[in-house]
Parts: C-alpha cells; structure tokens; sequence
C-alpha cells in the first residue's frame, strides 16, 4: 500500500510547497503595487500642492503686473511678488521658469499673461529613469486685464505756501501725471472718463472766461472797489468765498455769485508803508500784507518767481480746468502748477470747487479755456464721481494776507474754524455719493491734521467698485507716487481672464 500511494502523496506535497511559493510571489507583487501605489499617490499629493501653490504664486505675480505694464522694474516686481507666495525650493522643486507676454496695450485695456513652469523631484520617475529621468514638470498661466472705470474726477492739488519747499510741489505735479498716466495707459481719451483740475492755495482761480460769474465789486462789502483798481494790470481770475452756508454748496452762480478777488496795495497816502517790496521778511514781522504796489515806475509784477511778485493778484493760482476727456488738457495743466507762498491754504476751498467741477447743477456753467462748452458724452448724474485730495496737511492763514476769505479781521472764517469748516465741505460732499480719497504729505503733517483729512475722506468699503483705503499720508516723493497709484488700482478693473 505504501508503494501504491507514495508517488501521490509526494506530488501533493510539492503542489502544497508550490502554492505557498506562488503565494509568496503574489504577496511580493502585492506589496510592490502597494508600495507603487503609495509612491505614486504620494507623487500625485506633492504635485497637487506643488500645482495649486504655483498658479497662486502665479496669479499673484500676474496681478501685480497689470497694475503697472510699463514699470521699468516690471520683471523685478513679478520675480519678488512670485517668490513671496512660491518660495524658492518649494518641496524641493527647481528655479522658476517665468515668461511674461503683454498680450494688448492698447486703448483702456491692458492684459498680460505670466507662465511659469518648474521641475519637481518625483520618485515614480526616479525609480523609472528609462521612462524620462527624475522630475516631472508642472506648469501654471494666468493673463489679467486691467481698465480704467468710467468716471468723472477731480484733481483737487495744493499750490499753497508749505507746497514750495523741499520740492513739494514738484512731487506733487509727478504724483498726479503718474495717477493720469495710470488712468489713460498712453491713450488721449479712454470711454467714460473725464478729469478736472482744481489748483488752491488760499484762494482759487476761476478762468477769465468765467467773468459772468463775478459780480459788480462796488457791491461788496469790506473793501468795496471797482474793476478799474486793477490797474496798471487787469483781475486774473480768482474770487472771494460766498458768505456762509454758500462757500460750503454746489448751488450755481445763478443763485449767488462770487466776488472779484484785489489784493489792496500796502501804499498809504501815496507812500508805501514800512519796508519795501523787497523787505519781505519786515512786513511779516510786523503782520503787514507786504504787497506794495504799484512800484516807483507805476508797475506791477506778476510773473516770474513768485517771491518776488506784487500787485492786486498776487497769490493768484492757474485757473481751474474744468472736466476734459483729453489726457493732454489735464496733463498740462498739472505741468503748468507752481506754489504760491502767501496766504496760507484752506482745503475747504479746493473741496467745494472740485465739487463744482463735477455737479450736475453745474452743466452749462463750465467753459473751456477757448470759450467752447464743457460737453460729456453721458448724462452726468450717472457716472461715479471721485474728488481726489492732496493737502499739506495744515489748512492756515498766514498773518494778514488776502484770501478767499479776505483779511482775518473780516470774520467770514474765523482761523480756528478751518478744520471744520473742511469737514463740512467734506460731509457735504460724500452726501452726494461724491467719493473722496484724502493724500497729505508732507513732514509736518500733525496726528490730528491726519486725523482730519482721515475723517474728510470716504471710508475704505463706502463704494462698491473702489475696494480701499481712502486715505494716505506720505512723508516722501515716493510715497507720495504709491499712494496715487494705489487710487488709480481702485479707479480700474483689475481681474484675471484666464
């Protein structure tokens, strides 16, 4: 019987040896798809993050971009704005490839596309070299558009006393040229957007084609003259304040008119008084206007430097521009801005003048420098209306100089009620739905002058399309660049496309 069934039960135990060694096999197959598999996922996960980060970063550095095409520190920008939401060696992956393409510059609109590829370590392929070597390569786009809203604004610039020195005003006249150049992107009109350009100091200009405005000076009070005490010059353009509450409205001059701005000369009975035209420093001390004229030969001064000059419209400012669509009209007429150094500034006069250039109640008033009307393309009570804001910091009234407001001793504007008086304006304003941004600059900006113009402008949320800070304080040139730029971000669309 033995010899019967050995050979069968020897062939059973082989197939039992040989099926705990296919098993084995298929447990060391099994653990290698495992192992594969978990490789594998584990290279999908750090791919996946590596992907989501990279377009992020991406995004980012598209963005950034658009705000600014033509910033010769373009490819810098998007590097250092890449880097900060991709850092270099992000789980191990290579040097970012980043290629940009401006993809139109023209008219309003500006799109840009950012690709970005890199290398990241991948253990499938490194256990795979045959297969394509150690790395697998993940790639990420974006393009962004940006374009200027459709808006009236109003450039409302001091040109007053503090405004020249240390090349304030110079800084002053860049800033807004880059806020226009922000706007246009090289274009001479872009749909739906007009800018006006107010230039205060303690007093503003109107522009001679507005003389109907003016009304009879022989019926003013508190220093009543007449046209002809002008002479040997002609009135230039700048007016007194209203009597209040009309200094803080938008009524028309229909409904009250302005009167003619003289600047009284410092003779006395044919004489001049103490110190002469060139002592001005006298006449400070002694709290006089220092504005003797007309001189030996009968003359006034009325151009060349400012310091110099005299004459019944000194500390005249350039005329206000009133709403143009041309980029080259409110261009030059913030090149043409100086500092006026007499008489302080007093930003609530700047305020309800810009508010003038945009209302509606105003359509049919303005005139263009050759007589032309001012004519928008779109009914005016529609379009989202911006007053933009650049003060000293310090509405003030230098001693006994000619305003707006006349003398201090006139009492249209006490001086210790400035502040409120801008507030008002302010609070006037934005009632309107008018927006306000609010820029001082300057080293000698108070916490409570910031405090003040903080409150004068809207509030960061106040309109739905312009996301930000309302206010900006800037101590330097640069500063003072960033801040408007960051107005023109919020006055443009900035998405991205793809």
């Amino acid at each position: 019987m033995t010899a019967v069934f050995g050979k069968p039960l020897g062939f059973i135990r082989r197939f039992r040896q040989c099926e705990r060694a296919g098993i084995s096999i298929m447990i060391a197959a099994a653990g290698t798809v495992l192992a594969l598999s978990s490789l594998f996922a584990f290279d999908v996960a750090r791919a996946h993050m590596a992907f989501s980060r990279l377009q992020t970063a991406t995004d980012a550095a598209a963005l950034a971009a658009t705000r600014d095409i033509k910033s010769p520190t373009l490819n810098k920008d998007i590097q250092q704005i890449f880097d900060a939401n991709f850092p270099p060696g992000y789980l191990g992956s290579s040097t970012a490839d980043i290629r940009m393409e401006i993809v139109s510059n023209a008219g309003s609109v500006q799109r840009l596309q950012v690709a970005v590829t890199i290398e990241l370590p991948s253990p499938i392929t490194a256990m795979l070299r045959r297969a394509g070597g150690d790395f697998q390569t993940i790639s990420a786009a974006a393009q962004t558009e940006r374009r200027a809203f459709g808006s009236e604004l109003a450039l409302v610039i001091n040109n007053g006393d503090l405004m020249h020195e240390g090349n304030r005003m110079r800084s002053a006249r860049e800033a807004a040229q880059a806020l226009l150049n922000h706007l246009y992107n090289g274009q001479e009109t872009v749909p739906g957007l007009y800018v006006s350009v107010v230039p205060f100091s303690a007093r503003v200009n109107i522009g001679l084609q507005h003389q109907n405005w003016a009304l009879d000076p022989t019926t003013l009070p508190n220093g009543a003259h007449a046209w002809s005490d002008y002479s040997p010059t002609n009135w230039r353009g700048c007016v007194l304040a209203r009597p209040a509450p009309f200094d803080q409205t938008d009524d028309p001059p229909a409904e009250q008119g302005f009167g003619p701005l003289l600047w009284p000369s410092s003779v006395i009975g044919g004489q001049p008084g103490k110190g002469n035209k060139t002592n001005w420093s006298s006449y400070y001390k002694k709290g006089r206007d220092g504005n003797v004229w007309p001189d030996n030969q009968g003359d006034v001064v009325e151009e060349g430097p400012r310091q110099s000059q005299y004459g019944p419209n000194l500390n005249c400012p350039d005329p206000i521009t009133p709403l143009s669509a041309a980029y080259s009209e409110t261009y030059a007429a913030v090149d043409r801005m100086v500092s006026w150094p007499h008489g302080g500034s007093f930003a609530n006069l700047g305020l309800v003048w810009g508010w003038r250039t945009l209302s509606p109640r105003w359509q049919g008033e303005w005139l263009h420098g050759d007589l032309s009307p001012v004519s928008l393309d779109r009914p005016s009570l529609t379009s989202d209306k911006v007053i933009v804001l650049l003060s000293d910091g310090q509405n003030d009234w230098i001693y006994e100089h000619m305003t707006a407001y006349g003398r201090p001793d006139w009492g249209l504007l006490p001086t210790d009620e400035l502040d409120d008086r801008m507030l008002a304006v302010c609070d006037a304003i934005k009632a309107e739905g008018i927006t306000i941004f609010a820029v001082t600059f300057g080293p000698r900006v108070s916490n409570s002058d910031q405090a003040a113009h903080t409150a004068c402008a809207s509030p960061a949320d106040s309109h739905p399309l312009f996301a930000g800070p309302k206010y900006f304080h800037a101590t330097s040139e640069e500063d003072l660049i960033a801040a408007f730029v960051s107005v023109g971000d919020q006055l443009s669309e900035l998405r991205i496309v793809q």
